[in-house]
């Protein structure tokens, strides 16, 4: 198994790696922490689920459901090399359980689950969470450069701003980017058209206001995809955003400059198969509910699913998940963050919005 550049990155800093079923980034000490402290709790919150006989909770009810799996860090050293761990392995330590052998004491990326693995043309959308930018470990200028940041873009006025977007074109056709023009940029400057994609960049988002957001976000639903499925998108991001913000207020964390990651599958000949979107479109990956005596899945056409989307098996239609905690922690005793919840909320509400003109 071999490392090479992730195509799908909108956001954050370059560098991120792909291999099948995984995902390598940069990373410190911190999101490590962070993700092994997240497992540990999350495995006393389910155990104690069941000694009551209550099952497993509620759906969504584990912050584990929203993030990816974790599965320990590697040195740059041991990217270069064949990793000793089938993908089989992964599935199974994705149940909370991160790999021996993996972990080294000199770190530099942590791996996680590739969360484009099931998708063949996607389209992403990376919004970054809270008004508050910096954590307690910024310098000073930092500090006042990300205010700066937030007071001039909807991190502000929103406690949300979009900071990338890739979309699917299945044809020649740009869409309408009239309502996004502006006295302070050359809105063709922010697009780029590029393999069948168009990427925008963090200036876009840093360009949107109240009123311009709900817009970018129909844009990124509607575009390429006809309106069964605009209406099933946009269903789902509602509801899993309610169960997210449900999920939050039971979780003593500070999640500093995390971020939301809205993946739809856009590619005409899959969606052409779809008859019910929800059957192949579940609201959360239930990682406490993985029956480990189902058959796997034959696997062996994975390396041609791109090039024949027609033999792709349909695996998701779209997912929502948070992502980016190298500034986040946990926080005993001193409540939910209302930084975060308060960007997720108006979320909900523009969603909600959205849904009732649609």
């Amino acid at each position: 198994m071999s490392f090479k550049p992730s195509q799908h990155q909108v956001a954050g800093h370059d560098g991120c790696l792909i291999a099948k079923g995984l995902f390598a980034k940069p990373s410190n000490d911190r999101e490590s922490s962070f993700y092994s402290q997240l497992i540990e709790f999350d495995n006393k919150k389910a155990k104690s689920f069941t000694d009551q006989d209550d099952q497993s909770g509620y759906v969504g009810d584990y912050l584990s459901n929203w993030v990816p799996s974790y599965f320990g860090d590697l040195t740059e050293n041991q990217l270069d090399e064949p990793l000793d761990l089938d993908f089989d392995q992964m599935n199974v330590a994705s149940k909370f359980i991160p790999p021996k052998g993996l972990v080294s004491t000199d770190k530099k990326y942590i791996l996680l689950s590739n969360l484009y693995e099931d998708f063949v043309s996607p389209s992403i959308l990376d919004i970054k969470l809270g008004s508050v930018l910096t954590d307690d470990l910024a310098t000073p200028e930092k500090v006042e450069r990300l205010h700066k940041v937030s007071q001039s873009t909807t991190s502000g006025s929103l406690g949300f701003r979009i900071c990338g977007m890739k979309l699917f074109q299945k044809d020649e056709k740009l869409p309408d980017l009239s309502k996004f023009k502006n006295d302070a940029i050359k809105i063709d400057e922010t697009v780029q058209s590029d393999d069948g994609y168009l990427k925008f960049n963090k200036i876009f988002g840093r360009s949107l206001t109240p009123g311009t957001v709900p817009d970018a976000l129909r844009l990124f639903i509607s575009n390429s995809v006809d309106e069964k499925f605009q209406y099933h998108y946009l269903e789902q991001f509602y509801k899993r955003l309610q169960l997210l913000y449900n999920c939050l207020l039971d979780y003593e964390v500070r999640i500093i400059s995390g971020s939301l990651l809205f993946i739809i599958e856009n590619n005409p000949t899959i969606l052409g198969r779809v008859e019910d979107p929800e059957e192949f479109d579940p609201l959360i990956s239930d990682k406490f509910d993985i029956n480990e005596n189902d058959e796997e899945e034959d696997d062996d056409d994975d390396d041609d699913d791109n090039e024949n989307p027609h033999k792709k098996t349909i695996k998701k239609l779209s997912s929502l998940n948070m992502i980016d905690f190298a500034h986040a922690t946990f926080v005993p005793g001193q409540g939910p963050d209302d930084n975060v919840l308060q960007g997720v909320e108006n979320l909900i509400k523009i969603f909600e919005d959205i849904l009732e003109v649609q």
